[in-house]
């Protein structure tokens, strides 16, 4: 129930908690290349209190929301980061390998409680993100740039959602010939490499609570 300024991590953020694990792979906002990271931030009250991985923070780093009669949270006054729990998403691989024998690539969440990445999707191959900001302060998106915009323009406090383009790809080859197609990704243009691999685009906006009010 309560947002939090800065909701997106910058790509120069810093990592506070009391309950953060000491190997955590955090990953921050930026643009590389080809495949974007994205990386958020939330406090933890008595409703939402785990990460993307499904570790919970002690309840007493829990923020009360008083929309329960008996809540299990924090008893006493918390430091102004002790609810903080992070989640971050990229791209990666890992020794599993497909029917030829090729790395497949994944989508993975990484959270600050459990301090590893989890995979949650097979088959993601590129992703780009792009920010939409408030210009006007009128609570709507005005227009969607890129985390190095972003960073340039130090905008980060007024984003209010994300597009989010995927570029998937078949855990296996599909193709009796190769193919070598290029595909657009939000403001990026990718071209693959000559395989035979199916592929497809996937597009969606995502609204953050990015503001305090």
């Amino acid at each position: 129930g309560l947002p939090v300024t800065n909701y997106v991590l910058p790509p120069n953020a810093t990592i506070e908690g009391e309950q953060i694990a000491a190997n955590s792979n955090i990953k921050t906002s930026k643009d590389n290349g080809d495949t974007d990271t994205v990386g958020v931030r939330f406090k933890a009250d008595s409703r939402l209190y785990t990460d993307c991985l499904g570790t919970e923070i002690d309840q007493s780093k829990r923020i009360c929301t008083g929309l329960a009669t008996e809540e299990i949270c924090a008893s006493g006054t918390l430091s102004a980061t002790a609810s903080y729990i992070y989640n971050s998403f990229g791209i990666n691989t890992n020794t599993e390998r497909n029917g030829v024998g090729a790395t497949i690539p994944m989508l993975y969440c990484y959270g600050s409680l459990s301090g590893v990445g989890q995979v949650v999707s097979q088959g993601i191959e590129k992703m780009q993100i792009n920010y939409g900001i408030d210009t006007n302060f009128d609570k709507v998106a005005d227009q969607y740039l890129t985390a190095t915009e972003i960073e340039n323009k130090s905008l980060w406090d007024r984003i209010l959602s994300i597009q989010v383009a995927l570029l998937v790809r078949s855990r296996d080859p599909f193709y009796q010939d190769k193919q070598r197609q290029t595909y657009q990704l939000l403001d990026k243009s990718i071209t693959t490499i000559n395989d035979n691999y199916r592929r497809g685009v996937y597009k969606a906006v995502i609204r953050l609570r990015n503001q305090e009010g």
